[in-house]
Protein backbone atom coordinates (compact mmCIF):
# COMPACT_ATOMS: atom_id res chain seq x y z
CA UNK A 1 0.00 0.00 0.00
CA UNK A 2 2.93 2.38 1.20
CA UNK A 3 4.57 1.33 -2.71
CA UNK A 4 1.42 2.30 -4.17
CA UNK A 5 1.10 5.63 -2.12
CA UNK A 6 4.75 6.54 -3.10
CA UNK A 7 4.17 5.27 -7.21
CA UNK A 8 1.15 7.47 -7.30
CA UNK A 9 3.17 10.77 -5.12
CA UNK A 10 5.57 10.25 -7.94
CA UNK A 11 3.16 10.35 -10.87
CA UNK A 12 1.93 13.07 -9.36
CA UNK A 13 4.92 15.36 -9.60
CA UNK A 14 5.76 14.20 -13.28
CA UNK A 15 2.15 15.36 -14.22
CA UNK A 16 2.59 18.68 -12.12
CA UNK A 17 6.22 19.26 -13.99
CA UNK A 18 4.95 18.83 -17.70
CA UNK A 19 1.76 21.34 -16.84
CA UNK A 20 4.62 23.65 -15.25
CA UNK A 21 6.67 23.24 -18.59
CA UNK A 22 3.57 23.90 -20.94
CA UNK A 23 2.81 27.13 -19.33
CA UNK A 24 6.04 27.82 -19.48
CA UNK A 25 5.74 27.47 -23.37
CA UNK A 26 2.81 29.34 -24.34
CA UNK A 27 3.91 32.24 -22.00
CA UNK A 28 6.91 32.01 -24.12
CA UNK A 29 4.87 32.33 -27.32
CA UNK A 30 2.73 34.92 -26.14
CA UNK A 31 5.93 37.04 -25.15
CA UNK A 32 7.03 36.23 -28.82
CA UNK A 33 3.74 37.20 -30.35
CA UNK A 34 3.50 40.44 -28.19
CA UNK A 35 6.98 41.69 -29.74
CA UNK A 36 6.17 40.77 -33.02
CA UNK A 37 3.22 42.75 -32.79
CA UNK A 38 5.07 45.95 -31.59
CA UNK A 39 7.69 45.35 -34.17
CA UNK A 40 4.78 45.28 -36.71
CA UNK A 41 3.23 48.53 -35.56
CA UNK A 42 6.17 49.91 -35.43
CA UNK A 43 7.39 49.12 -39.40
CA UNK A 44 3.74 50.28 -40.25
CA UNK A 45 4.06 53.50 -38.42
CA UNK A 46 7.31 53.90 -40.02
CA UNK A 47 6.21 53.35 -43.43
CA UNK A 48 3.27 55.59 -43.09
CA UNK A 49 5.66 58.67 -41.87
CA UNK A 50 8.18 57.88 -45.01
CA UNK A 51 4.97 57.88 -47.33
CA UNK A 52 3.79 61.45 -45.67
CA UNK A 53 7.44 62.50 -46.08
CA UNK A 54 8.02 61.96 -49.89
CA UNK A 55 4.25 63.49 -50.14
CA UNK A 56 5.73 66.74 -48.29
CA UNK A 57 8.68 66.21 -50.43
CA UNK A 58 6.54 66.46 -53.58
CA UNK A 59 4.81 69.36 -52.43
CA UNK A 60 8.00 71.18 -51.85
CA UNK A 61 9.25 70.77 -54.92
CA UNK A 62 6.57 71.79 -56.59
CA UNK A 63 6.24 75.18 -54.72
CA UNK A 64 10.23 75.37 -55.25
CA UNK A 65 10.30 78.82 -53.96
CA UNK A 66 13.80 80.48 -53.34
CA UNK A 67 14.73 80.20 -49.50
CA UNK A 68 16.96 82.73 -48.17
CA UNK A 69 20.37 81.38 -46.57
CA UNK A 70 20.54 82.50 -43.28
CA UNK A 71 24.03 82.54 -43.34
CA UNK A 72 24.04 85.08 -46.80
CA UNK A 73 21.47 87.04 -45.25
CA UNK A 74 24.24 87.70 -41.76
CA UNK A 75 26.68 88.57 -43.95
CA UNK A 76 24.35 91.23 -45.87
CA UNK A 77 23.17 92.61 -42.95
CA UNK A 78 27.05 92.75 -41.55
CA UNK A 79 28.44 94.60 -44.94
CA UNK A 80 25.50 96.92 -44.74
CA UNK A 81 26.43 97.46 -41.19
CA UNK A 82 30.16 98.55 -42.29
CA UNK A 83 29.24 100.31 -45.27
CA UNK A 84 26.78 102.62 -43.38
CA UNK A 85 29.40 102.73 -40.27
CA UNK A 86 32.10 104.40 -42.77
CA UNK A 87 29.43 106.47 -44.58
CA UNK A 88 28.81 108.19 -41.21
CA UNK A 89 32.69 108.89 -40.07
CA UNK A 90 32.79 110.70 -43.65
CA UNK A 91 29.35 112.59 -43.13
CA UNK A 92 28.39 115.56 -41.24
CA UNK A 93 27.02 115.51 -37.19
CA UNK A 94 23.66 116.27 -39.37
CA UNK A 95 23.78 113.76 -41.97
CA UNK A 96 24.58 111.16 -38.85
CA UNK A 97 21.48 112.35 -36.81
CA UNK A 98 19.86 111.55 -40.26
CA UNK A 99 21.43 107.96 -40.73
CA UNK A 100 21.03 106.81 -37.19
CA UNK A 101 17.25 107.71 -37.23
CA UNK A 102 16.97 106.07 -40.86
CA UNK A 103 19.01 102.72 -39.43
CA UNK A 104 16.54 102.53 -36.26
CA UNK A 105 13.63 102.43 -38.60
CA UNK A 106 15.51 99.98 -40.65
CA UNK A 107 15.92 97.60 -37.93
CA UNK A 108 12.77 98.07 -36.39
CA UNK A 109 11.01 96.89 -40.27
CA UNK A 110 13.45 93.89 -40.42
CA UNK A 111 14.32 90.76 -38.15
CA UNK A 112 16.89 91.31 -35.68
CA UNK A 113 19.65 89.81 -36.40
CA UNK A 114 22.49 88.87 -33.33
CA UNK A 115 25.91 90.86 -34.85
CA UNK A 116 27.31 91.10 -31.48
CA UNK A 117 27.05 87.23 -30.12
CA UNK A 118 24.38 89.02 -27.64
CA UNK A 119 20.96 87.54 -27.55
CA UNK A 120 18.07 86.40 -25.22
CA UNK A 121 16.66 82.68 -24.58
CA UNK A 122 13.52 81.45 -25.78
CA UNK A 123 11.40 78.80 -24.81
CA UNK A 124 9.51 76.64 -26.82
CA UNK A 125 7.32 73.87 -25.85
CA UNK A 126 8.08 70.34 -27.10
CA UNK A 127 6.36 68.39 -29.45
CA UNK A 128 4.69 66.03 -26.95
CA UNK A 129 4.05 68.75 -24.21
CA UNK A 130 1.70 70.74 -27.59
CA UNK A 131 0.46 67.30 -28.31
CA UNK A 132 -0.86 66.67 -24.27
CA UNK A 133 -2.03 69.92 -24.29
CA UNK A 134 -4.44 69.82 -27.44
CA UNK A 135 -5.45 66.28 -26.44
CA UNK A 136 -6.69 67.62 -22.83
CA UNK A 137 -8.63 70.33 -24.83
CA UNK A 138 -10.67 67.60 -26.44
CA UNK A 139 -8.87 68.00 -29.77
CA UNK A 140 -9.03 64.94 -32.24
CA UNK A 141 -6.11 63.30 -33.42
CA UNK A 142 -6.72 65.27 -36.90
CA UNK A 143 -7.08 68.55 -35.20
CA UNK A 144 -3.85 67.96 -33.05
CA UNK A 145 -2.19 67.11 -36.78
CA UNK A 146 -3.46 70.00 -38.52
CA UNK A 147 -2.91 72.64 -35.65
CA UNK A 148 0.49 71.24 -35.80
CA UNK A 149 1.30 70.99 -38.63
CA UNK A 150 2.72 67.34 -38.32
CA UNK A 151 1.10 64.07 -39.53
CA UNK A 152 -1.69 62.32 -38.39
CA UNK A 153 0.49 59.56 -38.04
CA UNK A 154 3.04 60.89 -35.94
CA UNK A 155 0.69 62.46 -32.92
CA UNK A 156 -0.97 58.81 -32.80
CA UNK A 157 2.58 57.33 -32.25
CA UNK A 158 3.29 60.30 -30.12
CA UNK A 159 -0.03 59.80 -28.20
CA UNK A 160 0.91 55.99 -27.84
CA UNK A 161 4.46 56.04 -26.62
CA UNK A 162 2.75 58.40 -23.72
CA UNK A 163 0.69 56.14 -23.18
CA UNK A 164 3.00 53.73 -22.27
Amino acid sequence: MTSLLIMFGYLLNIILFIAVYQLFKQLQEIKQNQQTDIDDLLEHYVSEIKHENLKLQQLLEKNNEPTVNFKEQLDQEQERYLNEEDVSNHSTNHNEVLKETTLEENISDQPMIDLLGKHEDSFEQSLESKVITLKEQGLTTNEIAQKLNRGKTEIELVLKFLKH
